[in-house]
C-alpha cells in the first residue's frame, strides 16, 4: 500500500503496487519507480495516479514526474517515475538576486534556500570562495553550483538539508564471496585515464604588455629650439607636432616634466585622442618621466600625431601666479616611444598550472614522445593563483583506472546495520582476485509489500574508487572541520528555536519509533527502517549509535558522559573540562573562571574581566577604571580614544595617578601618521623646544592632507637650518622691499642696527639690476672672465649682448703684471692683413633679430691676428694697443717723411 496526495490535498491509499524500485545516489539523487495494476481495491485512486501527485514511500515524499500507461490485454497498467520532492521543489524556485565576489559557504547557501521552504545546517565548515554572477537561476541549479564550488555533499531529512564534507560513514563493511554476495560485476575503465593536465584561471584584465621594442619619432613640424637650461629640444608653440608609426597594441612616451610643462594631445589613427600633461610640481630641473599613453588596441600598424596644446591649467607657473611664463614641451632624442604587444599563450591568464601524475610511469603512453597521457585542459575563471589552480588539477585528474563494481548482496544489512550511500568499506571477491577499499555511490533496491510493510527483496550496490565530479556521482571537499555550538544564558532558554525544535523532533522520534529489541551483551534497541540507528544498554552504560554500533557519539558510562551536542535550559554545579583536561571552566561566586593546566586563568564578572599568569600576576584586564593589554585593535575602520580633555601616553607605573599634568612620566607615541590642529610642547615635562626628528637622510615636509607631494606654506618668525631646497623648479622668497643675507644675530632680530651682511653663492643670478651699497665698488669675481650673453643658447653657441656704461677701464697697474717688455711688431702690417667683415649673428636671426654687425671672425677662411684672440672672442685692450702701436709707427713714418722733405727743401 502506497499513500498518495493530490495537489488539492486529497489523499488515497494506493494498492496493487508492484515492481517498486528505489535508487539512492551519493550526489543526493533519489528516484522511485513502480507499476500500478488496476483493481477494484484501487479504482477510487486510479485516476489520481498522475503527474505532480506526491507518493509517500518509507516516510519520504516523491513527486510523480512521469506516468506511462500501457495496455495489457483487457486492461492497462501504469508505469510511474518519481523524484524526491526536494529536487522538484528546488527546481521550481527562483533566486533573482545576483552576487559576484567572495561568499562564505553560509552566505551562498542562504541565497540558495531563502526562496524555498527548506532550511539548512552546515555540519562541516568550508572556507569562503569567489563566485561570479551567482544567482538569476532556479534554486536547484544554484545549489548544484554551490556544492561543486565549495566541494560538499548533502542529505535531506524532512525539510532540513545537512551539508557535509562527505556523507556516509566508515562502517568497514565487507562484501565477500560466499558470505553476502550473490553476484558481482566488475568494470575497470581507463577511458578517462590521464597522467598530465594543464589549467588556466581568470584572464588578465589587460591583455597586453610592454615589448622589448622602442622607437624614435620620425618627423616634426613647428618651431623647436634648444632650451638653454638643460640643453634639450623643446617647443613653446601651440600647434607644434611630431609624428611616428608603430605596430602593436599601444605605446608609452618618455619626456621631461617640470613646473611649466605643457599639454600634448596624441591622435591615434585619426580617431582616438589622448591628452598627456608634462606639468609636475617638482624641484628637479631635468626630470624624465614615462607616460602610458594608450593600451588595448588591436595588434596592427597604427599612426600617431602628437600636437602641443599649450598650458596646463593646474600649473602654478603658467596659469595661477607666474602667468608670464610660456608653457614648454620637450621632445627628447632617441627611442622615446615604448611599444606594447598583445599577450600570447600562458601570458593571458592570472593563473596557469600544469600537473604530471606520479603514476605517469605506471601508465605510459607508448605513442607519445614524452610518454604522457594528456587530459583536456581546464579553463576556470574562479582561479587567480597558480597554487589553487594546481590543487584543482590534482583533484580533477583521473590518473588511475576507474573501478566500478556492482554487487548483488544477499542481505540488506551488514554487521546488523543498513547500508547508506556514501558509506566506505571493502570488497573481497576471491574468484576475481579483488580486495579493494571502495565507497558506495549508488544503492538500487527492489521492494515488495509484505505483512503490511515494504520489505527489500533485492539490493544492488555500486561501489567505486573513481574521483568523479559531484554533478556525476560524488564530490570531495578539500577543507573540513567539525563545528560545535554550545550556548547557554542562565535561567533563560537557549536564545534561538533550536532547543524547542530539538525537543519536538526527539519526542516525535520516540513516540513513532518502530523498534526491535535484541539481547546481545545487554539490550540493543534497533530501528526497523534504518538498522544503523540503535541504542545499547548494559552494565557498562548506555550508548546511542547512528552507524550500526561502529561508534557511539552519545554515551553514558562510569567514566562520564560523551556527547557531540548538548542542548539544555540550565546547567547547574558543573565543572567543564576539555577532552585532554588541559583546561577547565567553572562558575564560582559571581565569577566565571577559565583555567589552563599551566596555571594561567581568566576571570569574568559583572565588573569586567582579568587575565592572570601562573603566579597570580595580572596579564591584562578590562574594567571601569582602565584596560591593560599588549595590543588594542579595532574591527571597524577607525579606532577612537575618548576623553573629556586630552589623551595622554604615560608610563604605566604612574597610573591611575591624580590627573595633574606634571604628575606623570610621559612616553613616546609611535604611529604612521598624526591628524590634528596643532602640536604643543608638553609643559608637564618643563620642555621649551619642539622637535621633529626624521631619520638620517630624511626631511620634514609640510604637505596637503593625504598627499606626499603637494606642498603647503610654512609660516614662522625665523627658520634655522643648514640649507633651503625648493620642492618645485624655482624657489621663491617673498619680501616687500629687499632680500637681505645677514649674520645670525641680524636674522633673529631684524630691527638691529648696523647689520653684518653675508655672501651669497649661486650658479646664476636673474634680475633687473645689481647695486652696491653707497660709496662702495661692485665686484664680480671670476677666474676666467665675465661674459654678457642672451638668456638662451643658440644652436651656434652663446649670443653675446651689449654692455652700456659711462666708460670701460682695463685694470693696468704695474703691480698686477709680470715679465713686462716693450712690444715691437709691424702693427701696420698686422692691421693690413686682417679681414674686416660685416655679418649677422645666427643667434639674432633665430630670435627674429636682424642687426647688421661689423668686426672680425675667428676661424674659417678669415684672418684674425692671433694676439688679439681670447678664447672665442677678441681682446679689446689688445686691439686698442695694436692700434696705438700702428699710430706710433705712422707718426714715426710721418716724422721721417717730414724730415726728408725739409732736407730736400733746404737743399
Amino acid at each position: 500500500m502506497l499513500p498518495i496526495t493530490k495537489l488539492d490535498g486529497e489523499m488515497h491509499q494506493l494498492t496493487k503496487v508492484t515492481k517498486m524500485n528505489r535508487k539512492r545516489k551519493v550526489n543526493g539523487d533519489k528516484t522511485l519507480s513502480f507499476e500500478v495494476i488496476p483493481h477494484e481495491t484501487n479504482a477510487h485512486a486510479w485516476d489520481s495516479v498522475t503527474n505532480e501527485v506526491v507518493a509517500d514511500f518509507l516516510g519520504e515524499p516523491y513527486v510523480i514526474k512521469q506516468v506511462d500507461e500501457r495496455s495489457n490485454g483487457q486492461r492497462s497498467t501504469k508505469q510511474v517515475g518519481a523524484v524526491h520532492r526536494f529536487f522538484a521543489s528546488m527546481i521550481d524556485c527562483y533566486q533573482e538576486d545576483v552576487h559576484s565576489g567572495s561568499l562564505t559557504f553560509q552566505a551562498a547557501l542562504t541565497m540558495v534556500f531563502s526562496k524555498t521552504l527548506y532550511g539548512f545546517t552546515v555540519v562541516d565548515t568550508v572556507g569562503a570562495k569567489t563566485l561570479e554572477n551567482f544567482g538569476a537561476d532556479n534554486c536547484l541549479a544554484l545549489f548544484q553550483k554551490v556544492l561543486e564550488s565549495y566541494g560538499a555533499e548533502f542529505r535531506v531529512v524532512g525539510k532540513q538539508v545537512y551539508l557535509h564534507r562527505q556523507i556516509g560513514a566508515d562502517t568497514d563493511f565487507q562484501f565477500r564471496w560466499r558470505h553476502n554476495v550473490k553476484g558481482l560485476n566488475k568494470v575497470e575503465n581507463t577511458s578517462n585515464l590521464s597522467t598530465y593536465i594543464k589549467g588556466y584561471g581568470k584572464l588578465k584584465e589587460l591583455q597586453d604588455t610592454l615589448s622589448n621594442t622602442s622607437i624614435p619619432y620620425t618627423t616634426r613640424t613647428g618651431t623647436y629650439y634648444t632650451e638653454t637650461g638643460i640643453n634639450k629640444l623643446a617647443t613653446n608653440q601651440t600647434g607644434a607636432t611630431f609624428r611616428f608609426s608603430f605596430t602593436g597594441t599601444g605605446f608609452n612616451w618618455r619626456t621631461i616634466v617640470l613646473g611649466w610643462g605643457g599639454v600634448w594631445e596624441f591622435t591615434i589613427d585619426k580617431q582616438t585622442n589622448v591628452k598627456i600633461s608634462t606639468y609636475e610640481d617638482t624641484s628637479e630641473l631635468s626630470k624624465e618621466k614615462t607616460f602610458e599613453v594608450i593600451r588595448g588596441l588591436e595588434h596592427k600598424s597604427h599612426s600617431v600625431v602628437a600636437t602641443f596644446k599649450g598650458k596646463d591649467s593646474k600649473s602654478w607657473y603658467t596659469s595661477i601666479k607666474g602667468g608670464n611664463m610660456d608653457p614648454i614641451g620637450y621632445l627628447l632624442a632617441g627611442n622615446i616611444i615604448g611599444v606594447y604587444r598583445g599577450l600570447v599563450g600562458d601570458e593571458k591568464y592570472l593563473a596557469v598550472a600544469e600537473y604530471k601524475s606520479p603514476n605517469a610511469s605506471l601508465y605510459p603512453n607508448p605513442d607519445s614522445p614524452d610518454g604522457l597521457r594528456y587530459a583536456g585542459k581546464i579553463i576556470d575563471e574562479r582561479y587567480t593563483t597558480n597554487a589553487t589552480m594546481l590543487q584543482r588539477l590534482k583533484d580533477s585528474l583521473q590518473d588511475e583506472p576507474e573501478l566500478s563494481i556492482t554487487v548483488d548482496i544477499a542481505e540488506l544489512g551488514l554487521n546488523n546495520g543498513a547500508l547508506n550511500e556514501g558509506d566506505r568499506g571493502y570488497i573481497i571477491y576471491e574468484p576475481m582476485n579483488i580486495k579493494v577499499a571502495a565507497r558506495i555511490v549508488e544503492i538500487d533496491e527492489t521492494y515488495k509489500f509484505i505483512d503490511k510493510r515494504w520489505r527489500v527483496v533485492k539490493t544492488s550496490v555500486t561501489l567505486s574508487n573513481s574521483s568523479i565530479r559531484l554533478s556525476d556521482i560524488t564530490t570531495r571537499m578539500s577543507e573540513t572541520s567539525k563545528r560545535i555550538d554550545r550556548l547557554f544564558s542562565g535561567l533563560e532558554k537557549v536564545p534561538f528555536q533550536a532547543m524547542d525544535a530539538a525537543v519536538a523532533q526527539a519526542t516525535k522520534a520516540l513516540l513513532s519509533a518502530q523498534t526491535e529489541l535484541e539481547f546481545v551483551n545487554g539490550i540493543i534497541a534497533r530501528d526497523k527502517i534504518d538498522p544503523n540507528k540503535l541504542t545499547v544498554h548494559n552494565s557498562s552504560g548506555f550508548g546511542i549509535s547512528n552507524d550500526g554500533g561502529s561508534s557511539f557519539g552519545y554515551a553514558i558510562t562510569g567514566d562520564g558522559i560523551v556527547a557531540e551536542y548538548i542542548m539544555a535550559g540550565m546547567l547547574r554545579g558543573m565543572v567543564i573540562a576539555s577532552e585532554s583536561e588541559d583546561s577547565l571552566m567553572w562558575i564560582q561566586g559571581g565569577d566565571i573562571r577559565l583555567e589552563a593546566k599551566s596555571g594561567q586563568y581568566l576571570n569574568f564578572n559583572s565588573r569586567g574581566f582579568t587575565g592572570f599568569n601562573q603566579e597570580g600576576n595580572i596579564l591584562f584586564q578590562a574594567n571601569q577604571t582602565w584596560v591593560t593589554t599588549a595590543i588594542v585593535g579595532t574591527t571597524t575602520t577607525n579606532f577612537y580614544f575618548s576623553a573629556y580633555n586630552e589623551a595622554r601616553a604615560v608610563n604605566i607605573n604612574g597610573l591611575p595617578g591624580d590627573g595633574q599634568i606634571g604628575s606623570y612620566t610621559y612616553i613616546p607615541v609611535r604611529a604612521d601618521g598624526y591628524k590634528g590642529n596643532y602640536l604643543d610642547v608638553n609643559t608637564g615635562t618643563n620642555a621649551t623646544n619642539l622637535y621633529l626628528r626624521p631619520t638620517l637622510g630624511g626631511e620634514v615636509r609640510v604637505t596637503a592632507g593625504g598627499s606626499t607631494d603637494i606642498y603647503y606654506p610654512l609660516r614662522a618668525a625665523a627658520i634655522h637650518g643648514t640649507g633651503f631646497i625648493t620642492t618645485t623648479t624655482n624657489a621663491y622668497i617673498g619680501a616687500d622691499t629687499e632680500l637681505r643675507v645677514v649674520s645670525k644675530v641680524g636674522a633673529t632680530t631684524p630691527g638691529t642696527e648696523n647689520l653684518v651682511y653675508r655672501d651669497v653663492r649661486a650658479r646664476a643670478y636673474y634680475g633687473v639690476s645689481l647695486t652696491a651699497d653707497p660709496g662702495l665698488y661692485a665686484y664680480i669675481g671670476t677666474d676666467l672672465g665675465l661674459r654678457v650673453t642672451s638668456r638662451g643658447l643658440a644652436s651656434s653657441g652663446p649670443i653675446y649682448r651689449d654692455v652700456t656704461a659711462a666708460s670701460f677701464t682695463n685694470g693696468s697697474r704695474v703691480e698686477t703684471k709680470a715679465d713686462i717688455k716693450r712690444w715691437d711688431a709691424d702693427a701696420l702690417e698686422i692691421i693690413k692683413n686682417a679681414d674686416l667683415l660685416t655679418y649677422f649673428l645666427k643667434g639674432d636671426l633665430e630670435q627674429g633679430r636682424r642687426i647688421r654687425r661689423y668686426g672680425l671672425a675667428i676661424g674659417g677662411e678669415w684672418r684674425t691676428p692671433e694676439h688679439i684672440i681670447n678664447g672665442d672672442g677678441v681682446d679689446q685692450y689688445a686691439m686698442e694697443t695694436t692700434g696705438w702701436l700702428a699710430i706710433q709707427q705712422l707718426i714715426k713714418r710721418l716724422e721721417k717723411a717730414e724730415n726728408t722733405i725739409k732736407e730736400l727743401m733746404g737743399a
